[in-house]
């Protein structure tokens, strides 16, 4: 995504092109729609950056709509610094500054995670994963995790990182 990165759950505004081709996702189908069906829902938009005036504008030229209930979405993806670790008790809180749909409700907030007791944990060392444990990863660090979520009760999702890669913070 590149510049785009620091859109991320956040209110984006784009201009339509009026030629802008807009469909709805349902499986592999792509089903035409009207623009004015789009409100609230995700988006995957084709677009270019149009920097001829003072702030960039994104104009859109083809919009997909792929709406999927929250409660639906059982995997996650997010990225943050490390607020708190229990190796012992297998858990990790980051202040979360990435997420994917799933996390939105947390985003830039500290949420508890679980750290399944056979996550992949790896610790980048001179630009290499190197494999480690939960113990080696420190308060600060940058976590980049995703697994699943189990939402047997939906008022407390429970966040389960099975996989994790950290970027250590650099020695003062």
């Amino acid at each position: 995504m590149g510049g785009d990165a620091d859109y991320l759950a956040e209110d984006l505004t784009i201009a339509v092109d009026p030629t802008a081709k807009t469909f709805k996702a349902e499986g592999n189908d792509l089903t035409p729609i009207a623009l004015a069906d789009v409100v609230g829902e995700k988006l995957r938009v084709g677009r270019v950056l149009d920097c001829s005036a003072a702030a960039p504008v994104y104009v859109g030229k083809r919009l997909v709509m792929r709406h999927l209930p929250i409660n639906d979405v059982r995997c996650f993806a997010c990225c943050g610094p490390a607020v708190a670790v229990d190796a012992v008790a297998g858990t990790l809180s980051a202040h979360l500054s990435l997420v994917t749909r799933v996390l939105s409700p947390f985003y830039h907030t500290d949420p508890g995670f679980t750290v399944a007791p056979g996550a992949r944990v790896r610790v980048m060392k001179n630009g290499w994963p190197v494999k480690a444990t939960l113990a080696d990863v420190v308060v600060g660090d940058r976590v980049f995790a995703h697994r699943g979520v189990d939402r047997s009760d939906p008022a407390v999702p429970v966040l389960t990182i099975r996989w994790m890669t950290v970027r250590p913070v650099a020695a003062p």
